[in-house]
């Protein structure tokens, strides 16, 4: 078998995808994990991680557009075109998310939300909200393209 041959496999190019895949989520969770550390721990700049942050970002977005471009169901729990997330399940996710970015927030710097308990509710109706109709907006996204791309499939 030649080198050229060994390339070409399907195993092979299916082994590099998936250590490229690792490789992402390894520096996703460091970068994450340098902004908590700078911002919460060190309490720096947002200069100081701003590049940190924007990588992450870029590259988060990237692996969501590039999923639901290709097709692939970002709803992990469902079954691709079939079944469709209730919104119980976009309000908890907000929820959770919401409380916890609002508890962080709170945290980081207890004087200033001491004196003003209602940006504490304003901030955590904005991520709400934020996360509700960002997390709605690409899962129906989603939907719609899987739905497109299946009715493709059936035409053929």
């Amino acid at each position: 078998m030649t080198n050229n041959n060994i390339k070409e496999d399907e195993r092979v190019v299916e082994l590099q995808r998936k250590i490229g895949s690792d490789t992402y989520q390894l520096v996703s969770i460091f970068l994450l994990a340098s902004i908590v550390y700078k911002q919460f721990i060190l309490i720096t700049p947002f200069s100081s991680y701003m590049t940190e942050l924007i990588a992450f970002l870029g590259g988060s977005a990237y692996v969501v557009f590039k999923n639901i471009m290709i097709g692939n169901d970002i709803n992990a729990y469902c079954v691709i075109g079939t079944k469709n997330p209730t919104i119980i399940k976009y309000l908890f996710s907000s929820l959770i998310s919401s409380l916890t970015i609002t508890t962080l927030l709170v945290i980081n710097d207890y004087t200033r939300y001491q004196q003003n308990k209602e940006r504490i509710f304003i901030i955590f109706l904005c991520m709400f909200s934020y996360w509700f109709l960002s997390h709605w907006g690409l899962n129906r996204l989603s939907k719609k393209r899987v739905d497109k791309i299946a009715k493709q499939y059936e035409d053929k």
